[in-house]
């Protein structure tokens, strides 16, 4: 038996030499560039969740502070009650009490205080909000903000109830008799219920007093606990104010150290809000200070999502880089077969560049069709458009050529009343009788008016708007169509009710465009009235989350079902010859669907039409509304 001993292929090496230096430098660009993919995921997943938690940390605060700026002046105007006064002078007397005790609730009731207090300068409640049995024994004489109240300063201060456990901030101030101060009023504000809009999947969010200590979270059981171990001194001096001898650390591992913290997997296995039950919870800390009340508030959101993206963009990027090298092994190895087809691939290059040019010539050719159409499209729709538009202009004075007569009979019967007021003028100045003359003399400037309105409705209904869509007050747009048909209103004996919510928002559109529409409508309500004994229309506006929406419902014989369909098509109508041309309610759908509202029809159960206007809101930016 021969033994073989293993010499190294140097030549392998030397002719792969710069396959081999290539190779580890792929490796080491590879690991950096897998590297540098996670730590620009982690630094964006990381600034993700520091937007969304700022955003909600400051909610919270502005939650908070909204929530004691709504009582924080209440104990001084309280203070200045004329009743508090003969109450302290005569706490003995039960009917002086009761009444003050009655006011305090009916205040506290109304501002959402959790109870109101009256005590003497002793710290005896006189009287209370809604007869708490409780107040009557507590010692408001030991609490820190009746002290600061006797002093004379606004007194604030956080406790938790002994027997209901309600977590409880006071406001006190002191009640002056001249100049001096016989009692104090104090404000209870229950803070349970702001927990229960801090509930998210994701996150914690825990107040703190200036001890240390958490007495609002949206996690029930770290309440009362602390955020770092307490002295004994520290935990008697608080015994009395959280009602409890014990302050429990929070569940972190190792504190919180630089905006990080990690819960305990303990605690987090017996939550209902998922995580790792054997590693823990690792969360990312954002606090904010509230000076003006000595807390702080601080939110702790769910890291394992930074931990879950940086772990995916890492793989990704391996996955791609593995994928690049193989696809580069594949191209090494095919390497050497096509260089003894280079001959064959030669000429098919040839070829395929021959044809290719061919193919080239012929897209060219068919580009150029392409834009002659899309040219010849073009025009066609610029075309279209002026036509509407045309369409549209001809159709306002068509309108106007209808309401000519009512017009004229609105300007000649101001006219007629201006004589009359210009003869009777003339007449008594020269009897030198001054108050009948000024009395006519504005009867005809009321008729200038008037005339003037109707003329400038009249002018602003023809014109041809181009402006684009704008803020539009609704009311003052159906008032100006009406205006405009008024005398064909009063001469075809129609009435007309409008039923219009109070501060009703402008919506999105074109003045004198939603004014043709509502002219289009009440056409068509008076012409399919014709008929109808009973001539009434009824215009109600309505808000909702969609928009404002309008509806105009006429008393007439309403649309045939099998026409419903077809009310809006072009050149469509019910009327005879000669009476329309189909294009009033065509048009009012453009206008409509133009402004992105929306506009449908419908017969009423008393058998009338109705057209049903959805209109959308002008939208507001804050700064506006600021």
């Amino acid at each position: 038996m021969t033994l073989r001993v293993y010499q190294p292929d140097f030549d392998w090496f030397r002719r792969n030499r710069l396959l081999i230096a290539v190779s580890l430098l792929c490796v080491v660009f590879g690991a950096a560039i897998v590297v540098g993919s996670a730590v620009w995921a982690r630094d964006q997943a990381q600034n993700a969740v520091r937007e969304r938690s700022v955003s909600t940390l400051n909610l919270v605060i502005e939650n908070l502070r909204g929530e004691l700026s709504k009582f924080i002046y209440m104990p001084k105007v309280l203070s200045s009650l004329e009743s508090l006064a003969p109450a302290l002078a005569t706490p003995s007397d039960p009917a002086a009490v009761r009444l003050l005790a009655d006011e305090l609730d009916q205040i506290a009731n109304i501002s959402g205080a959790k109870a109101i207090h009256l005590v003497d300068r002793n710290g005896h409640a006189v009287a209370t909000s809604g007869a708490d049995p409780m107040a009557a024994t507590h010692a408001f004489a030991e609490e820190p903000y009746f002290r600061d109240a006797l002093q004379g300063r606004l007194g604030r201060y956080f406790s938790v109830g002994a027997r209901s456990r309600e977590r409880s901030y006071f406001f006190a101030h002191p009640v002056r008799t001249g100049k001096t101060i016989a009692g104090v009023i104090v404000i209870q504000l229950e803070l349970d219920n702001l927990e229960p809009l801090w509930f998210s999947a994701n996150s914690e969010i825990l107040v703190v007093d200036e001890n240390g200590i958490v007495f609002l979270s949206s996690r029930p059981e770290w309440r009362s606990r602390s955020l770092s171990p307490l002295s004994e001194d520290t935990r008697t001096r608080l015994a009395d104010r959280y009602q409890q001898q014990t302050f429990a650390p929070l569940p972190f591992v190792d504190g919180l150290q630089d905006g990080f913290a990690r819960i305990e997997p303990a605690v987090i296995s017996s939550s209902t809000r998922g995580g790792d039950t054997t590693t823990g919870v690792d969360f990312l800390v954002y606090e904010r200070e509230m000076p003006d009340s000595g807390w702080r508030v601080l939110i702790l959101s769910n890291a394992n999502g930074v931990r879950r993206q940086v772990a995916i963009s890492a793989l990704v990027s391996a996955s791609i880089l593995v994928i690049f090298m193989l696809v580069a092994a594949n191209i090494y190895q095919r390497r050497r077969r096509m260089i003894e087809r280079m001959a064959i691939q030669d000429t098919a290059r040839h070829e395929l560049e021959t044809r290719v040019l061919e193919r080239t010539q012929i897209l060219t050719e068919t580009n150029v069709k392409l834009c002659d159409e899309i040219d010849e499209r073009h025009r066609a729709e610029r075309e279209l458009k002026t036509a509407q538009v045309e369409l549209v202009q001809a159709s306002k004075l068509a309108a106007l050529g209808q309401m000519a007569a009512g017009l004229s009979h609105e300007l000649n019967q101001p006219l007629a009343a201006i004589r009359s007021y210009a003869d009777n003028a003339a007449t008594f100045l020269d009897r030198t009788e001054l108050a009948p003359a000024r009395s006519n003399l504005l009867g005809i400037g009321e008729l200038t008016e008037r005339m003037a309105r109707i003329i400038k409705n009249l002018r602003t209904y023809a014109r041809n708007e181009q402006v684009p869509a704008r803020p539009v007050p609704l009311p003052d747009t159906i008032n100006e169509a009406l205006s405009l048909l008024e005398g064909r209103l009063t001469k075809d004996a129609v009435t007309v009710s409008i039923d219009l919510p109070d501060h009703l928002p402008p919506v999105m559109g074109g003045e004198v465009r939603f004014q043709q529409v509502f002219i289009n409508l009440f056409t068509n309500a008076i012409d399919a009235m014709a008929d109808s004994p009973r001539k009434h229309i009824n215009v109600r506006v309505v808000t909702d989350t969609g928009g404002v929406q309008v509806s105009v419902e006429d008393s007439g014989p309403g649309v045939p079902s099998e026409v419903l369909e077809n009310v809006f098509d072009p050149f469509y109508s019910t009327k005879t010859v000669g009476e329309g041309m189909g294009l009033g309610l065509s048009i009012t759908y453009g206008i409509v669907r133009q402004f992105g509202g929306t506009i449908t029809v419908s017969n009423a159960s008393t058998g009338g039409a109705v057209f049903t206007l959805t209109l959308p809101l002008a939208a507001i930016s804050d700064e506006a509304a600021e």
